[in-house]
């Protein structure tokens, strides 16, 4: 499993504490039994809640489908800057800039900026 293809436990939490909750997330975040550490694997089908010792940890697909298609006539564009951080543009205008090098959790912010900017 490549973990840059899934959310870290952080920006899972970020999006939880935003109101977008994935429960149809493949893989969720775990709290181990002892309360020492966390893990991600997959969740099965029953009982899928958000609780204090687990969270979806969603893809990069499962955060992408929650993105608007378009946003008015032209494509919202996500890329690398050579620093690492991600950068979000809209009709050749910087909307934001997401510090992290984990991609999925650049989309996460990038969801998390965008539903906080529409009604």
């Amino acid at each position: 499993m490549n973990e840059l293809n899934y959310a870290s436990l952080e920006a899972s939490k970020r999006l939880v504490n935003a109101g977008i909750v994935l429960l149809d997330a493949e893989h969720w975040w775990w709290k181990k039994h002892d309360g020492s550490d966390w893990y991600v694997d997959l969740f099965p089908t029953v009982d899928r809640i958000v609780r204090d010792d687990r969270t979806p940890a969603p893809s990069m697909a499962e955060v992408w489908r929650e993105l608007p298609y378009k946003l008015g006539k032209n494509y919202l564009s996500l890329w690398r800057r050579q620093d690492g951080h991600t950068v979000a543009e809209y009709e050749n205008m910087e909307l934001a800039v997401f510090r992290n090098t984990n991609p999925t959790d650049a989309l996460i912010d990038l969801l998390i900026w965008q539903k906080g900017r529409t009604p």
